[in-house]
């Protein structure tokens, strides 16, 4: 989840980071689809998480038959997990929205999004960030507003 999640990936991309991937605590990622290339943090929960797989391995994500998945299998896998765990709206592409989300929620500005997803266009991107919390974005941004520059003057034009 948290190698889904915290790349940003399609599941046809994900299957092929491993130990290779990582660099100097950063993230060196191929999107595909698109053909780009992005290089982001290692986050905490996703270093946690990939900390025992980091053997010589070649990739991550491993079937139970200690081959890598293709996309269509790790597709299958995490439905079949998620559907386990009781938790039936939820699949590998859900993933990839919800990050898209997470980075608009917490300020991040579309070129900054798309830095992270890989997306060509901010039309993509925003598809994605679509079901951002606009309550939460108010909030960030009038705390942003008063933060960096305080209150407006009521006086002024």
């Amino acid at each position: 989840m948290e190698l889904l999640l915290y790349t940003a990936l399609r599941r046809s991309d994900m299957v092929l980071v491993g130990p290779d991937n990582l660099i100097c605590g950063k993230l060196v990622l191929h999107h595909s689809k698109n053909d780009s290339d992005t290089v982001i943090p290692l986050m905490p929960a996703l270093a946690e998480a990939i900390a025992p797989f980091s053997d010589n391995r070649p990739t991550f994500l491993q079937t139970s038959f200690g081959k890598h998945f293709t996309g269509a299998g790790l597709g299958n896998w995490f439905r079949d997990a998620c559907n386990d765990a009781g938790l039936p709206q939820c699949s590998a592409h859900g993933l990839r929205k919800a990050i898209s989300r997470l980075l608009a929620e917490h300020g991040a500005t579309n070129q900054q999004g798309r830095a992270v997803t890989g997306h060509k266009t901010d039309k993509e991107f925003d598809h994605y960030a679509a079901k951002a919390s606009r309550e939460l974005m108010a909030g960030e941004a009038m705390a942003n507003l008063s933060k960096n520059s305080g209150e407006p003057d009521a006086n002024s034009d």
